[in-house]
């Protein structure tokens, strides 16, 4: 399977010339890439994967999405994570890495909002939205539309439902931009597309769901009915 999405992504999906696919040309060595973040190629025993991460930190590469990327699964599969280390060290990566790089505003996001979720901080969730999604691909918006729902908890939670609702309008506006945004590089063009683009849209669609939902029913926030209706999965793939 690792050699099979290499291949395709070497050969069937290089002529697209997409941020999304572009590893050979934006990682340091991209087979950390198809061996250490990417969920269906890589280790699968979460200690080795740790370890193995954290041999790339060892390399002191602080401008390299590879650095990223590792970073962000220790962050995910390190159940003794010290969260104040973790975040210094993704601070020092968002200062140091190279803003140039697609693949680093990738993870500069995503690093924002596992902060995020790691310390339910508004700082982080906010963060999250400075990036420019249209630097890497509007596929990246699943993290920035997901920081969005997050504060809207947040501000629903202090009973500022205004804020709350301004949260919820900025991601939908993301959510109607991105849907817009530069397709061939996003789903692909003539003959090839981009298959797992597909599933991602698809999950971004949810979370747009999830929050038109949270809108519709925010005077009932912090309560069962709530929940029931604002989280279900219609359109995404099957946890």
């Amino acid at each position: 399977m690792y050699n099979s999405l290499k291949e395709e992504i070497d050969g069937y999906f290089k002529q697209l010339d997409c941020n999304l696919c572009s590893f050979t040309r934006d990682y340091a060595d991209s087979a950390t890439f198809y061996s250490l973040i990417e969920p269906s190629q890589r280790e699968q025993d979460k200690k080795i994967l740790v370890e193995k991460c954290r041999e790339v930190l060892a390399k002191d590469e602080v401008h390299t999405p590879d650095y990223g990327g590792c970073l962000c699964v220790i962050g995910y599969n390190d159940p003794d994570i010290n969260i104040g280390d973790f975040g210094q060290t993704v601070i020092d990566y968002m200062d140091e890495c190279d803003k140039d790089n697609p693949h680093n505003i990738r993870w500069c996001i995503s690093l924002s909002f596992l902060m995020g979720k790691l310390t339910n901080h508004p700082y982080w969730y906010e963060l999250c939205l400075e990036y420019d999604f249209k630097q890497f691909s509007s596929l990246i918006l699943t993290k920035q539309l997901a920081a969005c729902e997050a504060l809207a908890r947040i501000h629903a939670r202090s009973r500022d439902k205004e804020l709350a609702l301004e949260y919820i309008e900025i991601g939908m506006e993301l959510y109607k931009k991105g849907l817009a945004f530069d397709l061939d590089h996003t789903i692909g063009k003539d003959g090839t597309y981009i298959y797992f683009s597909c599933a991602e849209i698809a999950d971004l669609s949810d979370i747009a769901c999830r929050l038109v939902k949270f809108g519709h029913n925010i005077d009932i926030f912090g309560t069962p009915e709530f929940e029931a209706c604002v989280n279900f999965k219609r359109f995404g793939r099957l946890q």
